[in-house]
């Protein structure tokens, strides 16, 4: 069986393999067949069996030497059938290989361990400026700007000593950007440079403009670190002074604490540790104003708020802020602090803490003692007005305000003396009566004394004025308006007179008529 190409199917090789064993065996049967012909053929000799061993030993020789002839030559078929399969397949690779390499616009070089620079594929377009010699593409600063050139030397040493690839987007000395991509492949050196476009060449830009503003805010770092430490130093010299200022503080009773830039305390009193209960023991390690705040919100000593994270947010905004910032902090122990953070900029903020709960119980205190004053005030039918040490009015009842024809708006805004002066003379122009009512309210003598008068308005109505000092260096002053007594005074007056005339004309009416009635009697009985 033959196939297509005209050789031998290895199923057809056994007959072949028959025909010639049987041709080479066949010779020496022959001999075989004599010897037992010239026998009576039931007995051979020693000659005979002899021959016929050799013989076949021969036979089986023969056939096994060619099937392992026949084994050899089809393995050695098999081998270079295989052998030239692989060969076709490397060549198509390598045509394949070729392709790529030519499609897309690249220049690829290896450094192979020789040192010998080699280009085998050079396709990108002469606009960009990237040669196609190997002698002139290694000679970087020839064809890249400075920055890039010293990049790509710094990657490729990089590369050369410790095996670290690298992707470099790099500018040319015609304002143009490509990639350079950089591998080891063993002990040769692969350099890779091709064009880039689109969003990558965006991307380049970008990253040449990330450059510049990295050296500008390296500079900018620099001159900032020279200032602060500059600062470092100026602080360090005066440390000592302000360690004995702020030991010092040490005996003031309101707490204070100083926290730097970085937002750690650096300096606290007594005060701040009675205040807080913190542990003495840890405050000295500088722990951080938000790790203090926590730890005190963990103990329930700050104020309960909704939004505890945003709060601290907030307050702890004021660093940097070069501002003064004032809060009420109602403590869940019923304590209330007046807590000041004066911000000094770049330098931290300083903490002031004033326990006011007993200034606030004193004014709640002083303002309900004020409110229960005003509600008696205002029971009286007097009208009543307290002045302060300084003239301005302070406590007043309705009845003052009616008395003289004053709103409460006037009167709540604690207008001085001389303002009320001024509104009260629409009502009674006395001059010499307001001196002296103002003489009483805003005089400094040595001893004052109180004093008391009466005057009619022109509406007709009589006030009687009174005017008396209080301990605290106020001034109570009382208007009462007595129009009606002192119509009814003036009518028991009016009424007394006349009854006092009548009885004054009567007696003399009686001495008249006794006189002229005892005359003539005189002389009749005379």
């Amino acid at each position: 069986m033959r196939t297509s190409g005209g050789k031998v199917a290895p199923s057809s090789r056994w007959p072949v393999l028959l025909r010639v064993v049987i041709l080479l065996v066949s010779p020496l049967m022959l001999p075989i067949g004599a010897a037992i012909a010239a026998t009576d053929g039931t007995v051979l000799d020693a000659r005979t069996l002899l021959t016929l061993g050799i013989n076949l030993g021969v036979i089986a020789f023969a056939v096994g030497s060619a099937i392992a002839c026949l084994r050899a030559t089809e393995r050695a078929r098999k081998a270079e059938a295989t052998a030239a399969n692989e060969a076709e397949r490397y060549r198509l690779s390598e045509s394949t290989l070729d392709t790529v390499l030519i499609v897309e616009p690249q220049v690829l070089l290896t450094v192979a361990e020789t040192g010998e620079p080699e280009v085998l594929v050079a396709s990108l377009p002469p606009a960009l400026g990237v040669p196609r010699d190997a002698t002139r593409l290694l000679h970087f600063a020839a064809w890249l700007d400075a920055p890039s050139a010293a990049e790509l030397d710094a990657a490729i040493e990089a590369l050369a000593d410790r095996g670290e690839a690298f992707n470099l987007m790099l500018s040319t000395l015609r304002d143009r950007y490509v990639e350079v991509d950089g591998r080891a492949a063993g002990r040769t050196i692969v350099l890779k440079v091709r064009d880039i476009d689109g969003e990558i060449v965006e991307l380049a830009d970008l990253a040449a403009k990330h450059r510049q503003l990295e050296d500008q805010v390296a500079s900018l770092r620099g001159l900032l670190e020279a200032q602060a430490g500059a600062g470092e130093r100026a602080r360090t010299e005066s440390r000592p002074a302000l360690d004995a200022r702020f030991r010092s503080f040490d005996r003031l009773a309101t707490a204070f604490a100083v926290f730097d830039a970085s937002q750690r305390l650096t300096h606290f009193n007594q005060a701040y540790v009675e205040l807080w209960q913190l542990d003495p023991e840890w405050l000295p390690t500088l722990p951080r104003d938000g790790e203090i705040l926590d730890r005190l919100r963990q103990a329930r000593r700050l104020p309960e708020k909704a939004d505890y994270r945003q709060w601290k947010k907030d307050w702890l905004s004021s660093y940097g802020s070069n501002a003064q910032i004032e809060d009420q902090w109602h403590l869940p122990d019923g304590r209330t602090l007046h807590v000041v953070a004066d911000s000094e900029g770049e330098d931290g903020v300083t903490y002031l803490y004033e326990n006011v709960t007993e200034r606030l119980a004193l004014e709640s205190r002083y303002n309900a003692l004020i409110q229960v004053q005003r509600e008696t005030l205002d029971t009286l039918r007097e009208g009543v007005a307290v002045f302060a040490s300084n003239g301005r009015l302070r406590l007043y009842n309705q009845a003052f305000a009616d008395i003289w024809r004053l709103s409460p708006r006037q009167l709540d805004g604690e207008p001085h003396i001389e303002e009320i002066i001024g509104w009260c003379r629409a009502l009674h122009d006395a001059p010499e009566e307001w001196e002296r009512t103002k003489a009483a309210v805003t005089g400094i003598v040595a001893e004052r004394r109180p004093y008391e008068s009466q005057f009619d308005r022109a509406d007709g109505s009589v006030l009687a004025c009174a005017a008396l000092p209080l301990p605290d260096g106020g001034t109570l002053l009382t208007y009462v308006d007595v129009s009606d007594t002192k119509r009814v005074e003036r009518a028991l007056i009016e009424r007394t007179e006349a009854l006092e005339a009548a009885d004054r004309l009567k007696t003399a009416f009686i001495s008249h008529v006794s006189y002229e009635l005892r005359t003539p009697l005189t002389n009749i009985i005379g």
